[in-house]
């Protein structure tokens, strides 16, 4: 199953290429590797792992923080109903449909009242037990956001770990649709750290709901007693100018994750057009164009009509006539030209056979 998953970055973040992991083993292994950032902005298509319900995208780069995504993948029912004549014939018609459970927002934000001040302040969701979101704010990146898509029923357990070294008055204060939803979780002072858990689970129900996880620490208060006595004191002045570089921290935020079927189908064997082409036996990492198409391939959802028709950013690669094999072009750019076309292209092919942008007409 094809399903896309679309991710946000604010701008000039510093988030990426991403590792792609799911439940499906465990999150042993990734089943993509070195996703470019733009790719998951832009909507990046990718084959579901068999038994996977929950993808976590991981930056791999200046940035080594994840998110996790359910893929809230459909049931299908099946029904049957017949129907028959006064000369005792019967014909039986069956209808397959798809329908999903209807899902509802858990919206979550992680911020913090004093973002000059905080360590690191750590938030993990659990749904039905199972870690969702991992998510952390530091000085310079001191906001984050998703949402998660539940059903009524499930039960969901966070815990916000407030980490700075040294002592400090800590905060931690969890907020439900604009109300507090467990008092206000107080250390003045405390050694390096204050976790708060979620104090009572909370039982999704059948509406969207929003939360607010927030993490403060201010310096602890100190009381000065000062003397004062004359003396007369005869001191040589030595003077020093110490110049200080800061480098403001990446900005690590992974923001609005979703991962949805692509495309959405009602499951009635629909079968999924193609036409062939060929493309190039080699690559390049930035223009295909000199390249020599002489591979046979399926595309699917090419774009224009005789000679000029071409592959376009929704177009999948197959090796195969029944597109049973995606084509693994690794995120390096390929050429392409579609059987009774005259024009060339040069695009990125992503592992998972994806068409990506941009795609350059070759001359």
């Amino acid at each position: 199953m094809l399903i896309q998953i679309n991710i946000t970055i604010p701008p000039g973040g510093s988030a990426g290429p991403f590792d792609l992991y799911s439940d499906a083993n465990g999150y042993t292994a990734p089943f993509e590797t070195q996703v470019p950032a733009a790719s998951l902005t832009a909507g990046y298509i990718v084959e579901l792992p068999v038994g996977a319900t929950i993808i976590r995208v991981c930056s791999v780069g200046t940035c080594e923080n994840c998110i996790d995504i359910p893929t809230n993948c459909p049931t299908t029912t099946t029904t049957s109903t017949s129907t028959s004549t006064t000369t005792s014939t019967s014909s039986t018609t069956t209808t397959t449909t798809t329908t999903a459970a209807p899902p509802y927002k858990f919206n979550w934000e992680l911020i913090t009242g004093t973002p000059s001040d905080i360590g690191n302040v750590k938030l993990r969701i659990y749904v039905d037990t199972i870690e969702v979101v991992t998510s952390t704010i530091s000085p310079g990146n001191t906001y984050q956001s998703g949402t998660l898509f539940l059903t009524a029923g499930q039960v969901v357990t966070a815990t916000i770990g407030n980490v700075k070294t040294g002592t400090w008055n800590f905060s931690n204060k969890i907020i439900k649709d604009g109300a507090l939803y467990q008092p206000q979780d107080n250390c003045t002072p405390c050694v390096d750290e204050l976790t708060t858990p979620l104090f009572s689970p909370y039982t999704m129900g059948s509406a969207n709901t929003n939360w607010i996880f927030q993490g403060d620490v201010n310096p602890p208060t100190t009381t000065t007693t000062s003397t004062s006595s004359t003396t007369t004191t005869t001191s040589t002045s030595t003077s020093t100018t110490t110049t200080t570089t800061t480098v403001a921290p990446a900005d690590c935020a992974l923001n609005g994750p979703s991962a949805v079927i692509n495309p959405t189908t009602t499951t009635t064997s629909t079968t999924i057009a193609s036409k062939t082409g060929l493309i190039s036996s080699t690559s390049h990492s930035t223009d295909a164009c000199p390249l020599t198409p002489s591979v046979s391939v399926w595309i699917t959802n090419p774009t224009g009509t005789g000679a000029s028709q071409r592959v376009s950013t929704s177009s999948v690669i197959y090796t195969d006539a029944g597109l049973n094999t995606l084509f693994n072009g690794d995120g390096n750019y390929y050429r392409v030209i579609m059987t009774g076309s005259s024009i060339y292209t040069s695009s990125p092919v992503y592992g998972n056979g994806a068409v990506g942008s941009p795609i350059s007409i070759c001359p």
